[in-house]
């Protein structure tokens, strides 16, 4: 029996996923794609007797790729193994697609199999181990390549109404806004969801295709089956969850009345707009309702105010395929690359379980998905600080020594947004950060943005580490700062003046100028404490002057103006939005 190295992946994964207008839809698309990998690995491993290299396919997030060590007669065996197992995932997303529409007695749209089957694509190819492991890796990487730039022919369909989600297929499924307005260029065959069915599957006036329908059931598929566990259920938390949760907790132990409503089943959504006295749409019952506004009232009546924004975290490991080619690895190293792979893979699986099911959990945040070098969640801005440290801080015990002189690092991208900006402008604007992390010389880097509701971007981009230690413990300390012992106005101050200098290159002693007016600016804006004797005032003053000053005096030292002046304007956001006591509490 000769010995092949296998390589699966699927197709498309960023847009299957990011294509979202609710956050369980996001969830949905990434335990589908987790989902069909698994499946594909596990046929390789026990009906082909393989053995899964990378990843680890016993991580709850599972990357849309995996790496196997085969063994076989010839290859035109495996390539009947290949399509057979290609046939058996096309017949999974029929399954899927099937009990949903049986169990609520619904037809199926002609069109619908043909969009789902010719949207999904499934890559794999064998390679004979004949050289050793490390060349045949670099082998059907290369060759998967090259099958993956083939074009292929686009879907064609008849001009119709597109899908609410993607906006690329004819939409198949929808539902009315009222009892008599049907959307209109529906595709003839389209079929009516009628009230019976949960608007979490279908929203009054949205139309989706096939693809996008198929995200939106998967949950209940794996629900009734007990497949891919999750700590969410088949209901994963809203951006208005996101955003609230800190703060109705804190509040939770507070009003006792309050405790025992958050008990109880209803949308956040609700609440954002009765506090806004705005007419409620989109919820699945009355009783809902009902609770919402007894909470509401509570909040009103208390002049408790629930903060509307919320952050999405995007990161991937730097320098991955460096990594996993060899070149990184030590001299004496070099020929264990497949001990390497399976050794990063252990690894890699240690820190995703950490980040998903200990660092980013409610009501801190969510995890989308934990691959081991990628990582999707959303985050209360609360506990924004102390979330990036601890998954930087975590990522860092990843052990290489054995292999390696360097360290994994990864590059991050931030973006902070209301809970009415649509998720999918958030997503792209977390992914778009990302790349600009990524532009940083050596990485290990983090670029954030703030989405303002106004319309207005701000955003900067530093390194996770600098001279003075971690950014995220920096940026708790600027905050602390601000939330006791200074005013933000020093920050809009030192930003009307300097932002003409932005840009320019040779200004002489502009290192100077920057030093001497925060210092000044600092003792301006200084909060002094009532409650000190005046000899304790002063040593308290000059004591977190000098240490305000030294932080961001660094910060500006570590990029350039332009940065720094980004970084003034996301602290003067978050000095706003970020309560301190929330989280202390």
């Amino acid at each position: 029996m000769k010995e092949y190295l296998f390589l699966f992946t699927i197709t498309p994964v960023q847009g299957f996923i990011e294509h979202s207008r609710k956050t369980q839809d996001l969830y949905a698309g990434s335990a589908l794609l987790t989902h069909l990998c698994r499946e594909a690995a596990m046929i390789v491993q026990k009906d082909w007797r393989g053995e899964i290299i990378f990843p680890n396919i016993k991580l709850r997030s599972l990357p849309n790729r995996f790496l196997a060590m085969v063994k076989e007669e010839n290859d035109s065996v495996l390539k009947k193994k290949g399509f057979a197992l290609e046939a058996k995932l096309y017949e999974k997303l029929r399954e899927i697609l099937d009990y949903f529409l049986r169990f609520y007695g619904l037809s199926e749209p002609p069109q619908a199999w043909p969009q789902i089957k010719y949207y999904f694509q499934f890559y794999w190819l064998f390679e004979p181990v004949e050289k050793g492991y490390a060349e045949t890796y670099k082998k059907i990487e290369n060759h998967l390549g090259q099958i993956k730039t083939r074009i292929f022919s686009p879907f064609k369909e008849e001009r119709g109404r597109k899908c609410t989600l993607t906006g690329e297929h004819n939409a198949l499924f929808y539902k009315k806004s009222d009892e008599s307005h049907k959307p209109r260029y529906l595709v003839e065959g389209a079929i009516e969801i009628d009230e019976r069915i949960p608007v979490k599957y279908l929203a009054p006036g949205e139309a989706l295709g096939a693809v996008a329908f198929l995200k939106r059931i998967v949950p209940k598929y794996f629900e009734d089956h007990g497949l891919e566990s999750s700590a969410f259920g088949s209901s994963f938390p809203s951006t208005a969850r996101i955003a609230s949760a800190v703060k109705l907790n804190m509040l939770s132990k507070i009003y006792p009345e309050l405790a025992e409503l958050l008990k109880k089943k209803f949308n956040e959504v609700l609440l954002y707009e009765l506090l806004n006295d705005n007419k409620p749409t989109e919820y699945e019952t009355e009783d809902e309702l009902e609770i919402a506004k007894k909470i509401c009232e509570v909040l009103k009546k208390n002049k408790e105010r629930l903060g509307p924004y919320y952050a999405v975290i995007i990161f991937d490991g730097d320098n991955m395929g460096t990594w996993l080619s060899g070149e990184k690895l030590k001299e004496d190293q070099k020929g264990k690359l497949r001990d390497f792979h399976q050794h990063l893979s252990s690894e890699l699986a240690k820190f995703a379980y950490k980040a998903a099911d200990k660092i980013l959990v409610p009501i801190k945040g969510a995890t989308v998905y934990a691959g081991g070098d990628d990582f999707l969640g959303f985050v209360n801005i609360n506990y924004l600080p102390s979330i990036l440290k601890e998954l930087r801080e975590e990522f860092e015990k990843i052990d290489l020594t054995k292999f390696s002189s360097e360290k994994l690092t990864f590059s991050m991208g931030v973006a902070i947004s209301h809970y009415k900006t649509p998720l999918s402008e958030t997503l792209q604007w977390a992914r778009r950060m990302e790349k600009e992390a990524k532009e940083v010389a050596y990485k290990d880097a983090l670029s954030i943005v703030v989405l303002k509701r106004s319309g207005e971007i701000i955003k900067f981009r530093t390194k996770h580490r600098n001279s003075l230690g971690w950014f995220a413990d920096q940026l708790q300390f600027l905050l602390d700062q601000l939330a006791y012992n200074f005013s933000t106005n020093f920050l809009r101050q030192f930003s009307r003046e300097f932002i003409e200098f932005e840009g320019i290159m040779e200004l002489e002693n502009l290192d100077g100028m920057v030093e001497s007016e925060l210092g000044r600016l600092l003792t301006r804006s200084y909060i002094k404490d009532s409650s000190q004797t005046p000899s304790e005032k002063v040593e308290t003053q000059l004591r977190n002057i000098a240490e305000m000053k030294s932080v961001l005096y660094n910060l500006y030292m570590e990029g350039n103006l332009k940065e720094f002046l980004g970084l003034l304007e996301v602290l003067s956001f978050l000095g706003r939005e970020v309560e301190i006591d929330v989280v202390k509490n």
